[in-house]
C-alpha cells in the first residue's frame, strides 16, 4: 500500500504507506486552529440577509482570531446548509464550535422574531 503525491512539476511520487506513518509529524499552531461548522438554515430565510448577521455577531466571541468565513454549502427540501470556516484561539475544535453553534441559533431566533414582529404591524 502507497501513499501517491503528485509533485508541482507533475510527477507521481509513491511512498510506501510504513513509511508515512513513521515520520509523519502533526504540527499544531498552539494560538489558534481553524475550525469548521455546519448549520441548517431554514429556507424561508434569505442568506443575503441572514449571513452578513451571523458573521457581525460571531466576531464577537473572544476567541476569533480572523474574519469568519460563512458560505451556503449544500440544500436540503427545506433548508440550506451554510458553513462557517472561523480561526479560533485554542487548540480544541469542540469548546468553539459550540459557541458558534449558539450564536448561529439565537442569531436566527432573533431574525425570526424581528420578521414576525414586522409583519404583525
Amino acid at each position: 500500500m502507497y501513499t501517491t503525491i503528485l509533485t508541482d512539476e507533475n510527477v507521481v511520487m509513491k511512498i510506501p504507506n510504513s513509511i508515512m506513518i513513521q515520520a509523519a509529524v502533526f504540527v499544531h499552531n498552539e494560538e489558534y486552529r481553524l475550525v469548521r461548522t455546519k448549520y441548517e438554515v431554514p429556507k424561508d430565510i434569505d442568506p443575503d440577509e441572514i449571513i452578513p448577521l451571523i458573521e457581525e455577531n460571531i466576531k464577537k466571541l473572544s476567541f476569533i482570531v480572523k474574519d469568519p468565513q460563512i458560505k451556503v454549502l449544500d440544500t436540503t427540501l427545506n433548508t440550506y446548509v451554510i458553513v462557517i470556516d472561523a480561526y479560533c484561539k485554542g487548540q480544541y475544535e469542540e469548546p468553539p464550535r459550540s459557541e458558534i453553534i449558539k450564536v448561529i441559533m439565537r442569531t436566527v431566533k432573533e431574525y425570526q422574531k424581528s420578521r414576525v414582529k414586522v409583519s404583525n404591524e
